[in-house]
């Protein structure tokens, strides 16, 4: 390529057009760049379902290779997966290839981890840096096939257990990467489930899989309502993010979903009681923490920023945001994002509830807000800081808080 595409090195991954913006020789450079800058031996590579996956990661893979990096090649699996094998294999970080949400026939990227942390912000334009100028290790590395998603599933049982009774529930993972695994974890725990969209499709024919937007959770909430089902559950493109709709098919925003989580777990292991959370949340998230006895905390949004808020308070049960990434750090778990991992908390916590409709638990603990759902106003870059300040002035009467942006209370 001539002019590399700078500007797909984003705040928390890189992500771009498929064939126009990345490609194979991007993603064999990417390789040789990661090694450098992370001075790795070892390396977990991902990938998900994406027609221009298998090249890009066979070519990030080989640019590893060359600079005598180890590299574990798991295959087809969702993020959570990749997560969980920087956590528990010999490996010194991993790298995803994948868009997440993005729609499919369209874009790619790539998540990198150093170590059990996801790469974000100066790091990833330190990466950027060492990218451009191709001042690489030179070496000969190994390629070696490792699955890993049996062991992967297996240890979500170990760690949520099995469920009290068999609930009742219709999943949807938009035909994306964690529809064949959700499917086999749910017979694993015990549920009795409807599959939706759970078949690998990378031309999306049915709907995006991003299941915080409503329009995306229509087929699931016609399916739960013609089956009588207690919920369902939705997945996001690469399997890190979860969403949900009650037994009426209505849907249920996010952060409803961690008041749930917050009620269950805090008490439960000794001297732990933080619960954190990002500044998109409601106010019933941090009531509903609060009334369960549990500490709140209010972060910055971002998944790469919520894990290392994470793993710098080993107080906290769990952190959350609002768009659907939920971290679990109780039962032995390890504090990251997995749509497969918070679908069995979430049935299995269920599962312990008779006599109860989802719809009620959730207008209990975090009844519906009037809300406007998310509204992206345009503003230059150069313009950021003013705005937030003058909007932090013009409110200045009334409580507010600076850590990402600007948020008011009333």
């Amino acid at each position: 390529m001539g002019e590399w595409p700078v500007h797909c090195f984003k705040a928390y991954d890189i992500r771009g057009l498929s064939g126009e913006e990345l490609s194979d020789e991007f993603a064999y450079r990417l390789g040789r760049a990661m090694a450098a800058y992370l001075d790795c031996s070892s390396f977990a590579v991902g990938r998900d379902i994406r027609e221009s996956s298998p090249g890009y990661a066979s070519n990030l893979i080989q640019g590893l290779v060359d600079s005598g990096v180890k590299v574990l090649d798991l295959g087809i699996v969702s993020t959570g997966c990749l997560y969980h094998a920087c956590w528990t294999l010999p490996v010194d970080g991993g790298v995803m290839v994948t868009a997440s949400h993005l729609p499919m026939p369209t874009h790619n990227g790539f998540k990198m981890c150093r170590g059990t942390l996801p790469l974000a912000g100066e790091e990833i334009q330190e990466l950027k840096d060492v990218f451009l100028a191709g001042d690489f290790k030179e070496g000969s590395g190994e390629h070696i096939d490792h699955p890993h998603e049996d062991t992967y599933l297996e240890a979500i049982v170990a760690s949520t257990g099995k469920l009290a009774r068999p609930v009742k529930v219709a999943v949807d993972c938009g035909n994306a990467v964690p529809g064949p695994a959700m499917s086999k974890l749910l017979d694993m725990i015990g549920a009795e489930h409807f599959d939706l969209y759970c078949d690998w499709d990378n031309t999306e024919p049915n709907h995006g899989a991003d299941p915080t937007r409503e329009y995306n959770m229509v087929d699931l909430a016609k399916v739960v309502v013609e089956n009588g089902c207690e919920m369902g559950l939705g997945a996001d493109g690469d399997g890190d993010r979860i969403g949900a709709v009650d037994e009426n098919g209505g849907f249920v925003y996010p952060d409803r979903l961690i008041a749930l989580l917050a009620e269950d777990v805090v008490g439960t292991e000794d001297g732990k009681d933080l619960l954190i959370y990002d500044v998109k949340c409601s106010m019933n998230v941090e009531k509903a923490i609060v009334s369960a006895g549990g500490r709140p905390m209010m972060a910055k949004t971002g998944h790469s920023f919520m894990k290392r808020v994470l793993a710098a308070h080993p107080d906290a049960l769990m952190a959350a945001e609002m768009s659907g990434h939920i971290f679990m750090a109780d039962r032995g778990w390890y504090g990251f994002d997995c749509s497969l991992y918070n679908a069995a908390r979430i049935l299995e916590l269920w599962s312990r509830r008779e006599g109860q409709s989802f719809s009620s638990e959730l207008n209990r603990l975090a009844p519906n807000l009037p809300t406007t759902g998310e509204v992206k106003v345009p503003c230059p870059e150069e313009e950021k800081l003013q705005t937030v300040a003058a909007i932090t002035e013009a409110f200045s009467d009334y409580d507010s808080s600076t850590i990402d942006g600007v948020r008011v209370r009333f």
